[in-house]
């Protein structure tokens, strides 16, 4: 009887460990499988991303609108959901769809305050604010970069708050803040060629024409700021 027990015992422990080995080694063969998934995971995420880039680069907007929301919607940890929400206000800015523009970028800023990118969507929410003459809106945008100070855009959100003003009529006030785009600036010789047509045109206005509309503005100036509204996307968010 007491050999017995002491067979019973040996066997039962030999096959406790035969178990154990047995799942260690299945819990083994499953790792490369869960590595292999993720990886999968990865290049899915992957080819999503640049097909949806692809289609921006080519200005396909309203399909690469699609496929950035897309791969937010499928892969909603990945790094490049920040990107991806950027892209897709970038893509309606592209299209012209200025309403939708504004509400994704604010979307954007809301979301990622301390993003690098915030200033950017700022900048851009305050253009498509202009082309859809909400001047109000676009100064008040234009003056929260400027009061951030930002190293790439203050210059620019001071010269385009002017070229709003122009297009409110506010003519001193547009000239005022041209002078304030630095010296150093690549638009401070705009800001000075753009701010004395608006002397010279405003002495001339009250002299000959004080009747004038001051929403005026011959085709030279309007030319001007055409050429110089500055209104590209930033090159470092191309690549």
């Amino acid at each position: 009887m007491h050999r017995g027990y002491i067979f019973m015992k040996y066997f039962s422990d030999k096959y406790q460990s035969l178990i154990v080995c047995l799942l260690f080694s299945a819990v083994l063969c499953l790792i490369p499988s869960a590595v292999r998934a993720v990886e999968l995971q990865g290049n899915a995420s992957d080819r999503q991303f640049s097909f949806a880039e692809a289609l921006l680069a080519e200005g396909d907007y309203y399909r690469a609108i699609t496929e950035f929301k897309r791969f937010v919607f499928f892969f909603p940890k990945d790094v490049l959901v920040e990107k991806s929400t950027f892209r897709i206000a970038e893509s309606y800015y592209q299209a012209k769809r200025w309403s939708e523009a504004v509400d994704a970028f604010s979307a954007f800023s809301t979301k990622y305050p301390q993003s690098l990118m915030t200033v950017n969507a700022l900048y851009f929410k305050g253009l498509a604010e202009k082309e859809l003459k909400r001047y109000k809106n676009a100064l008040l945008t234009f003056q929260e970069i400027i009061s951030a100070k930002s190293k790439y855009y203050t210059d620019k959100a001071i010269y385009q708050s002017a070229l709003v003003l122009i297009e409110m009529g506010e003519w001193q006030r547009s000239m005022q803040t041209f002078s304030l785009v630095p010296q150093g600036s690549p638009l401070s010789s705009s800001a000075h060629i753009l701010s004395s047509g608006l002397e010279r045109m405003d002495e001339t206005s009250r002299k000959n024409h004080p009747l004038w509309p001051v929403h005026w503005l011959p085709s030279f100036l309007a030319q001007a700021i055409f050429i110089h509204s500055d209104t590209g996307m930033p090159l470092l968010l191309s690549s």
